[in-house]
């Protein structure tokens, strides 16, 4: 799915669904990005059966979860420690982590758009539902902090 072009954003539905899919793909980024920095399968396409596939992803991220959660309840993290993901400061600044500074892989081989009308207006009318939700029961507080044009509802 794609955000609303810029020249849309002057409709606030806009501006806080394109912020919110951009938050969105920033997780989805490094999540990706530290299995394949700690996975090295990840790092290159898989080879396999899907099913094979499927055990491997649903096996790596038991395996990221409960490293995750190891280093959440430890002092001195090893697995992620501070910097190793993008984060944020007090200010709402973006900085990218660690993990990007390795060497990108071609772990991910880029989709064929699919040019299907239906398709397309189908995602188009689940963006338009997404963004009616995120500012009535989805919307979360956070929203609006880090856009000062639109600070609160």
């Amino acid at each position: 799915m794609r955000p609303f072009a810029v020249a849309n954003n002057a409709d606030r539905r806009h501006i806080i669904y394109n912020y919110r899919h951009s938050r969105c793909r920033r997780v989805i980024e490094n999540t990706f990005g530290i299995l394949a920095s700690r996975f090295r399968i990840y790092r290159r396409p898989i080879i396999a059966k899907v099913e094979t596939v499927d055990k491997i992803v649903q096996a790596t991220i038991v395996l990221h979860n409960w490293l995750r959660t190891r280093d959440i309840d430890s002092r001195n993290a090893v697995y992620i420690p501070t910097g190793f993901a993008d984060w944020e400061d007090a200010n709402g600044t973006l900085h990218e982590g660690q993990w990007r500074q390795e060497p990108q892989t071609d772990g991910l081989v880029s989709l064929v758009r699919n040019s299907t009308t239906n398709a397309s207006n189908l995602a188009k009318t689940i963006r338009e539902h997404q963004a009616l939700y995120f500012l009535s029961n989805g919307e979360v507080e956070w929203q609006w902090q880090h856009l000062p044009v639109l600070r609160g509802p």
